[in-house]
């Protein structure tokens, strides 16, 4: 029979673990914290019809209804399920409560799910609780805890999590049983708690659940399908083969990343460059003024080539008129040019990744008149987009911001 060690810990949360020796008799407790185990299924097959559950409290007439007392994961957390307070002061004159369990209630969306039975919660008058799971048709396999004072236990990195393997309480050497307990021990009699297992029906029969990758997670319920779901090494919720590289920590991978090494979320000037990698700009080029080779003039100017902008250069420059309005513009922007030669003009829009998304040529241009192009931006992906307008002779760029709130992709 296994024993479990109980052990109090300064902090949000308790830890348990467990060992397979005899304790001290001097612990009274101690020996009278076993797990119970009965109606044990010797259903191997039952292994590829797994299924997560979680508890949540449920005290009305609708069977569909969460009580208010537990929140789903969703949206702090890209995994479902529930964390419930539960209040056993002399206040509320609660002994007990009864939560449902539910399998495969994705998005903890009840009717995606099965009811496979309940967990009652008992408050003991040893400063302990005790766990009761019931399943009804349905056979427990693993059985994940956690107690805390805060909604959601942490890694070892101090962040929040709601991994199981995270949890106060973790056992899977029990074999397939319908009815479990545990007794854990708490401070106070108001707390939080997350009651996980992984649960089958006891008639499923072999290959009833699709599991393709293999990780014993049913392909309705996978987080990360074609991998293992179980392995999440940084216990940040997300399996190992749907993570990725994020060295800045702002929750953008690496290889998506704008601005690598600051935020991207933060844009104080909504002008799609995170405030990490924007800059003064005080000509418009799309040069930092730090880095502006000819300051009050456009950089990517250079009609000779001779990598010096055509507005600091020293062979004669005759200034020419190029204008995009209104910054920020919505929808529509205007292009407006004059220049004292025969030319062809191309429009070009450019978005911040290279992508092409309008081009106008005027074909037509008479010399010392004034063109205009209105263009149709309205289907324009991001907020910082880039005009280039080509003669036969230069080729001018500006950058322009739509009005439009418009979010970056990661």
């Amino acid at each position: 029979m296994a024993f479990f060690t109980l052990v109090f810990l300064q902090g949000s949360h308790y830890a348990l673990t467990k060992h397979e020796h005899a304790i001290d008799e001097q612990n009274e407790l101690l020996s009278n914290n076993t797990k119970q185990a009965s109606s044990v299924s010797d259903n191997s097959f039952m292994n590829d019809c797994n299924e997560t559950a979680f508890a949540f409290l449920n005290t009305d007439d609708d069977p569909l209804a969460v009580d208010n007392q537990s929140t789903c994961f969703i949206p702090q957390f890209n995994r479902w399920g529930w964390t419930t307070f539960l209040d056993f002061s002399e206040d509320t004159g609660q002994s007990s409560y009864t939560l449902d369990i539910y399998a495969g209630a994705g998005q903890c969306d009840l009717s995606k799910g099965s009811d496979v039975g309940s967990v009652t919660v008992t408050y003991n008058e040893d400063s302990t609780i005790t766990f009761n799971y019931s399943l009804e048709g349905f056979l427990l396999s693993e059985a994940h805890i956690y107690v805390g004072t805060e909604p959601y236990p942490t890694n070892n990195s101090g962040a929040e999590t709601v991994a199981p393997g995270q949890y106060t309480f973790t056992d899977s050497d029990f074999g397939e049983v319908a009815d479990y307990t545990a007794t854990l021990p708490v401070e106070g009699t108001g707390f939080y708690i997350i009651v996980h297992g992984v649960t089958q029906a006891e008639d499923c029969p072999d290959g009833e659940c699709e599991d393709s990758d293999a990780d014993g997670i049913c392909d309705s319920d996978d987080v990360c399908p074609g991998f293992d779901d179980t392995i999440d090494l940084d216990g940040n919720g997300i399996p190992d083969g749907c993570d990725c590289e994020d060295s800045d920590a702002d929750g953008v991978c690496d290889t998506d990343d704008v601005c690598p090494g600051f935020d991207d979320s933060i844009d104080s000037d909504g002008d799609g460059i995170p405030d990490g990698c924007d800059c003064e700009d005080s000509d418009g080029d799309g040069v930092c003024d730090t880095d502006d080779v000819c300051p009050g003039f456009d950089d990517t100017i250079d009609s000779d080539g001779d990598g010096i902008p055509d507005g600091c250069d020293n062979v004669a420059y005759a200034p020419q008129l190029f204008d995009a309005y209104p910054v920020p513009f919505k929808n529509k922007l205007n292009v407006r040019y004059t220049f004292d030669y025969e030319t062809y003009v191309n429009v070009e829009v450019y978005d911040l990744k290279g992508t092409k998304l309008f081009e106008f040529e005027n074909k037509n241009y008479v010399a010392g008149t004034v063109g205009q192009t209105k263009l149709d931006l309205s289907h324009a992906s991001g907020q910082l987009l880039f005009v280039r307008l080509t003669t036969v002779k230069n080729q001018f760029a500006k950058k322009i911001v739509s009005s439009s709130t418009k979010p970056i992709k990661n």
